[in-house]
């Protein structure tokens, strides 16, 4: 909450020092994937994560489904269109992950079960809701196109599938050839290198960086020779020392505070 406050104050509508649209943003974005690649290495079975695959839709059902069908009655009710109803109910129903995994770490309850669920949860509604607001933003094109809307849902499952290849056939070579390398940075830039390929895959097909983030550090953290360099000890520090509070400050610098208090006026 104190970074994000500091956000607040530091934004483009109080003192007007940090843009949160500008260099910033990239620093900001770094940090996103640091947070939930580390939860993803760290605290993240992802093998108990794939057999609890039942629990965690449904919290995701009632998580972000039910605010969803809040969102459309009430649009609809207030008089917006379709579309305008659609955007409020993918803003009630979608989770930071960010703000999510940061909870549980502070709480250190990330690695419980219920952590797990919840955050497994945040993730899934995360990808549905941003998929379904490019669905929803091609369906207010003019020209739109059947073809538009398999190329994002076509994206999306490629990136998936993707995912799966380097799980399978991947992620234990690329360890094997890190394990070649005398220098013991190695294993750390190595590991960088696929969590910024992943954050740009991501980005690529419409979704978020930071579900690249946390999808590398699970695949990271599911190789047990990763496990075992701990690698952890290397990103923690430039990680929760500079770029995750740099996250949580660009959160509150997109805040404007007036606007809450001129709707009271």
């Amino acid at each position: 909450m104190g970074e994000i406050l500091v956000g607040v104050v530091l934004g483009a509508h109080v003192l007007g020092i940090v843009d949160p649209s500008g260099t910033f943003a990239l620093l900001a974005a770094i940090g996103s994937m640091l947070l939930l690649f580390d939860a993803g290495y760290e605290e993240i079975d992802l093998g108990e994560l794939e057999r609890d695959g039942v629990p965690v839709a449904i919290i995701a059902l009632c998580g972000a489904g039910l605010p969803v069908m809040i969102g459309v009655a009430t649009g609809v009710a207030f008089g917006y269109s379709l579309a305008a109803s659609g955007i409020l109910a993918i803003a009630m129903g979608v989770t930071s992950i960010g703000i999510t995994a940061r909870v549980f770490l502070d709480l250190d309850c990330l690695d419980t079960r219920y952590g797990l669920h919840v955050v497994g949860a945040a993730v899934s509604a995360e990808v549905i809701g941003l998929m379904t607001f490019a669905l929803l933003l091609t369906t207010q094109q003019a020209e739109a196109s059947g073809g538009q809307y398999v190329r994002i849902i076509g994206l999306i499952a490629l990136f998936f599938l993707g995912v799966i290849v380097v799980k399978r056939f991947l992620i234990k070579r690329v360890a094997r050839v890190l394990a070649r390398f005398q220098q013991p940075s190695a294993n750390l830039l190595g590991i960088m290198e696929l969590l910024f390929l992943f954050g740009y895959a991501a980005d690529a097909v419409g979704l978020d960086v930071i579900v690249g983030g946390l999808i590398a550090g699970l695949l990271v953290g599911s190789e047990r020779r990763f496990r075992d360099v701990e690698i952890r000890e290397g990103i923690v520090g430039i990680a929760y020392g500079v770029f995750i509070p740099l996250f949580f400050v660009n959160v509150g610098a997109q805040m404007d505070p007036t606007v809450g208090t001129s709707q009271l006026v």
